[in-house]
């Protein structure tokens, strides 16, 4: 990263540390746009999973779901058994 081995005055040293600095800044912000991606693509996962969970509560809370579930009771639908 830093050259050691050449001698460099005061302009060439900035213009130098600046050339890194732009590099860092460089490989910062791609693996800052691969977070960004990772992240979002992991809430996207959460999400379809809470969508189907939800989804499949609605589907059990569905009235025919109940009626059926009290029917089979036999007492609880009416029927003697």
């Amino acid at each position: 990263m830093w050259a050691t081995s050449v001698k460099l005055d005061g302009a060439e040293k900035i213009c130098y540390i600046a050339r890194e600095v732009i590099e860092m800044a460089k490989l910062n912000s791609s693996l800052t746009g691969k977070l960004k991606d990772m992240a979002r693509s992991l809430k996207d996962e959460d999400d379809s999973k809470g969508t189907m969970k939800k989804l499949g509560e609605k589907i059990k809370s569905a009235p025919d779901a109940r009626r059926k579930e009290v029917s089979d009771g036999g007492k609880l639908s009416g029927r003697k058994g």
